[in-house]
């Protein structure tokens, strides 16, 4: 287990991509990076310092504003090209926009849940884990993850991008 220090880093609205591979390599030590072809790029650093590029939707550069002022954890970050977004904060909070779909089912767990990641894609497939399991809207992904969570152990994220995923 790694302890993450809270950082209060100000954010900034980057046009290009460069600035955010300059911000890597100013050892900034992104934790997460969650990249989009139409809809911008988001990096957290620490538990919940944060800059992203320009296009990324207001609605979610206030909400990380209002994270990181009141000292909450990101733990996951997720943007795809069809407007949808999320972030997972706090272990059991999500704020977004999201697939129906994927609304109903995150509705259907209890408020204890403790959320891993939750990813998705424009065609409203998606994953989400928790501590107390895997959960899909995929067979395809159900299967895979079947065949090989004793290989895989404890999934720690998962990521969903056009037709395809990453465990």
């Amino acid at each position: 287990t790694v302890s993450v220090k809270t950082e209060k880093i100000d954010s900034s609205y980057w046009n290009s991509r460069k600035k955010v591979r300059e911000a890597i390599e100013e050892n900034k030590n992104p934790r997460i990076c969650a990249m989009s072809n139409k809809n911008g790029t988001v990096l957290i650093m620490g538990g919940n310092g944060w800059i992203c590029t320009s296009n990324v939707n207001n609605d979610m550069r206030k909400k990380l504003h209002e994270i990181n002022q009141c000292g909450k954890t990101v733990i996951d970050v997720t943007i795809t090209d069809g407007d949808y977004w999320v972030i997972v904060y706090d272990k059991n909070n999500y704020y977004g926009v999201l697939p129906q779909n994927l609304k109903d089912r995150l509705h259907s767990f209890n408020s204890n849940v403790e959320y891993k990641t939750i990813t998705f894609n424009e065609e409203g497939e998606y994953i989400v884990l928790t501590t107390n399991g895997f959960y899909t809207s995929s067979s395809k992904y159900k299967r895979f993850y079947e065949s090989r969570k004793i290989m895989l152990g404890e999934l720690r994220t998962a990521t969903i991008w056009k037709k395809g995923a990453i465990f």
